[in-house]
């Protein structure tokens, strides 16, 4: 699960290849006022950049989604305010604003472009709430966000797949990470008995080699930039490119991997990040009885693109179902027959193993993926940023990740606030996660 990015930002003009993609016509616009119907009309188009992509990122929380889904309207899905909604971020110009509309051309995307043509493309897969990555990450283990719709650090004690995987198998499942897991967000999860079950990635490239894969594994990118580790998450600050090759790391171990013909691997985002999608989100069910001021959990979010890579999928499908992050928890039950559903959401939710359609595994899959081989300028400018970034203030998701860190280590707690650089908060992040899970 990488990190803000939505269905068309990414896969919008895929369509060109496959008309049944729900893509871009490229004639889709915002205003640039919409209360006023004759200001400037900003059309999508397919030159979205690498690096830099967009900084500061778009907001995306949920006062900052409802601008851009219902552009000032009472109650209208237009999709019309994401461009005068980055317009009204501080320090944003009216030029920078409509980038907001750029998307990414097939050819500059391989890694994505490749396994789409491949395996199966789900278009209509959206985030699960109008909102940012904490509450929809939530969703994808939890199935809830316990009625909260922010970035900040709580006491999260709802139930998770993890804990169901492990009811049936006490060996069922990794977490590995990069970084910081924001995984451990999930109080449940800080059991000293979980800890051997968080490993760096490099532990996954291992336990493909060795054929000694979990039943499940879920993979959290790299969300800092760091000495010589650029981050790799996609957040609009750290461009794509990064992303594709992780992307790619992981397709290419797993194909190498004797555990190939038993794997189903889903790519997906956290949520939208607030880039354009013209697709309107769908009515959903409300998980359980928490509420917010804020979103009554009855719309899914902004769509984001999601794959399902596994030698027992057809080549170029388009999956035209609708689903949310709790369709993998709903898959995980039919799949390894976890005794209960975790709320309504998941239960209400289609499940994706509906994909898994062929009576004998393919031969014919890509043996590797590459992303786009970067130009020397390009690669220098790439480098750059990485430097660059480090030396930026951290941003809100980073901070909030050391707002996590100041949980579960308070012995060594800072003020947020007080970081002045993307460095400095990466240390602080990692020394904690370190002791907390060597403990």
């Amino acid at each position: 699960m990488l990190e803000n990015r939505s269905f068309d930002n990414l896969c919008g003009f895929m369509r060109v290849s496959n008309p049944k993609i729900n893509g871009l016509l490229g004639t889709e616009y915002n205003l640039v006022n919409p209360s006023n119907q004759n200001s400037e009309k900003v059309v999508v188009s397919s030159d979205a950049p690498f690096v830099p992509d967009l900084n500061p990122g778009p907001g995306h929380d949920v006062r900052d989604v409802k601008i851009q889904l219902y552009a000032g309207t009472p109650d209208e899905l237009t999709m019309g305010g994401f461009v005068y909604d980055y317009s009204q971020q501080s320090g944003v110009s009216i030029d920078q604003a409509k980038r907001i509309m750029r998307c990414f051309s097939p050819h500059k995307l391989p890694v994505l472009e490749t396994l789409t043509k491949q395996f199966v493309l789900c278009h209509r897969w959206h985030s699960s709430l109008p909102g940012p990555t904490w509450p929809n990450r939530l969703f994808a283990h939890c199935a809830t966000s316990g009625g909260f719709t922010d970035n900040n650090p709580r006491q999260f004690e709802m139930r998770t797949i993890f804990e169901n995987l492990s009811d049936i198998k006490y060996d069922s499942w990794r977490i590995y990470f990069h970084d910081s897991p924001q995984t451990l967000m999930l109080r449940n999860l800080r059991n000293a008995r979980y800890a051997r079950f968080f490993e760096h990635f490099g532990a996954f490239i291992r336990d493909c080699k060795d054929g000694t894969l979990p039943l499940y594994s879920f993979i959290e990118p790299r969300y800092f930039s760091v000495l010589g580790s650029a981050a790799n998450d996609q957040h609009p600050d750290h461009g794509v490119w990064l992303g594709e090759k992780l992307i790619a790391d992981v397709y290419n171990s797993l194909r190498a991997s004797s555990q190939w013909t038993e794997t189903l691997l889903v790519v997906t985002w956290d949520e939208h990040g607030g880039f354009y999608d013209h697709h309107q989100p769908q009515a959903t069910v409300r998980p359980d009885n928490n509420t917010s001021p804020e979103c009554d959990f009855e719309l899914l979010g902004v769509r984001v693109p999601t794959l399902i890579v596994s030698p027992w999928v057809e080549p170029n499908t388009v999956d035209d179902t609708l689903y949310d992050h709790t369709a993998i928890a709903a898959t995980l039950k039919v799949l390894f027959g976890t005794r209960a559903f975790l709320t309504k959401r998941d239960e209400w939710s289609k499940t994706f193993d509906r994909n898994v359609t062929l009576k004998n595994s393919r031969s014919d899959c890509p043996t590797t993926l590459s992303p786009a081989p970067l130009s020397a300028a390009t690669s220098l400018h790439t480098s750059m940023q990485g430097a660059l970034s480090q030396l930026r203030p951290p941003t809100e998701l980073q901070r909030s990740l050391v707002a996590l860190a100041n949980e579960y280590a308070p012995e060594q707690s800072r003020d947020p606030s007080s970081f002045l650089t993307e460095i400095d908060a990466a240390h602080h992040v990692h020394q904690a996660t370190t002791k907390l899970l060597s403990a």
